[in-house]
């Protein structure tokens, strides 16, 4: 979608898909899509998108609503919402999750930024807790998986 945002930058993005589910609705809605249909809604529904999306509004059913806003209540719950993750890591959290992905040791990390391999202990186990996980790999997957850091090589 940002592709075709890009090539068609006044274009509007209405999805229709069976099914939605949480992940898919997000998806759509955070990669730039101006809102998303079910399959199996009414021709009025379909002519009302159409009309919302035109004039720059977002168009979700209620059902689609429904799903967007109880996944962002339990990703809240959970203390991992993507809307503002970013905001969850300092400066120097961000860093050593990167080195993590990398494949980097404590030692290695701390090493590289001039600091204690404690303190990197410090910040690693802050991150497991700020994103509610219980182990390192828990961590890289989920930073991965998320866009937090890069595709680790």
């Amino acid at each position: 979608m940002p592709k075709l945002k890009t090539l068609f930058g006044r274009a509007k993005i209405l999805v229709v898909g069976e099914k939605p589910s949480e992940e898919t609705i997000m998806e759509v809605l955070l990669l730039g899509g101006d809102g998303y249909l079910p399959a199996a809604a009414a021709e009025r529904d379909l002519v009302r998108a159409i009309e919302i999306c035109y004039k720059g509004q977002i168009w979700a059913s209620r059902l689609v609503l429904s799903k967007f806003i109880n996944y962002f209540i339990r990703r809240r719950n959970n203390n991992i919402a993507k809307m503002d993750m970013f905001g969850l890591m300092t400066r120097r959290e961000s860093e050593i999750l990167k080195f993590l992905a990398a494949g980097y040791t404590n030692k290695d990390i701390a090493n590289a930024l001039g600091i204690e391999e404690v303190t990197v202990k410090v910040h690693v186990s802050h991150l497991l807790k700020k994103f509610n996980l219980a182990k390192r790999s828990e961590l890289i997957s989920y930073a991965v998986s998320h866009h937090l850091v890069m595709q680790k090589v």
